[in-house]
């Protein structure tokens, strides 16, 4: 069961506004579980520049959890500095807010021959904080504290491919270098 406000306002989509969601999921039998997700979003523009926010919350309830309905989160699903599904746990929260500032430069589509056009470059240079949060009361690995990262980002055709730098910022580490072909935060 589920709800959206606004679902062109998701972080997938350029609408600018206001959107929110909230999903409910129960599993009765041997093994009973309830999962519940919110997430709040919101987009602006100013100009050539886009601001963003997306907060998402989630908690599954049980005695035995299922592992599959558990919550994980790593680099691809929005902490960017860290592995895939790095951190998991029954109980999580993530937020990401980021500006865009779209270059005045190449934003013309490019003519190859007489009948053939390619998009246009349309560069922007991106900045996002990313912090992720989750906590476990079962075997898995909770984040321990609030986990962060901050990535520097170039854009390409509207935003679709992009070149991002994303070193984490609550220890040591290498920056991760990401290579992402949708519309990320």
């Amino acid at each position: 069961m589920g709800f959206e406000f606004h679902p062109d306002v998701s972080g997938q989509f350029l609408e600018p506004g206001v959107g929110a969601g909230f999903s409910y999921e129960r599993g009765d039998g041997e093994l009973q579980w309830q999962r519940v997700e919110a997430r709040l979003v919101g987009r602006h523009s100013w100009g050539p520049v886009v601001y963003r926010a997306r907060f998402d919350g989630a908690a599954v309830l049980g005695r035995q959890l299922p592992p599959q309905r558990l919550i994980e989160f790593g680099e691809n699903e929005g902490l960017p500095g860290y592995t895939y599904k790095e951190f998991g746990g029954d109980r999580a929260a993530l937020l990401r807010l980021s500006a865009a500032y779209q270059l005045p430069w190449l934003n013309a589509p490019i003519r190859v021959g007489r009948w053939l056009y390619l998009p246009s470059l349309s560069p922007l240079l991106s900045v996002g904080i990313q912090s992720g949060w989750a906590g476990a009361s079962l075997a898995t690995r909770p984040t321990g504290r609030i986990r962060g990262t901050v990535s520097l980002s170039l854009r390409l055709f509207g935003g679709g491919i992009g070149f991002s730098i994303a070193p984490p910022v609550d220890h040591v580490a290498g920056s991760v270098f990401v290579f992402s072909t949708d519309q990320q935060w």
